[in-house]
């Protein structure tokens, strides 16, 4: 069998172009962008998603749930079992 190696002259270009879209600083976006990084930066939370309405029925459930786990209450899931009576 006859084996051969293969070399690979690697050319180093001097003048690159950038490729893509070009990116404006001044743009709505990057402004976003670098706000955002500026505040995780300073530690500060960053909002992301839907804010939360304290006033819906669903986060009063909610309220009302952990309530009743700090309480000590054990909360099943679904709807409860009914008794049965047998017929005779």
């Amino acid at each position: 069998m006859n084996t051969t190696t293969a070399t690979t002259e690697i050319l180093s270009t001097t003048n690159t172009v950038k490729r893509g879209r070009p990116v404006l600083p001044t743009s709505k976006r990057q402004e976003r962008l670098t706000s955002r990084l500026s505040k995780i930066e300073a530690g500060l939370p960053i909002q992301k998603g839907r804010p939360v309405n304290s006033n819906s029925a669903r986060q009063t459930k909610i309220q009302e749930r952990t309530a009743k786990t700090i309480a000590g209450y054990t909360i099943t899931r679904g709807r409860p079992k009914s008794t049965t009576t047998p017929i005779a």
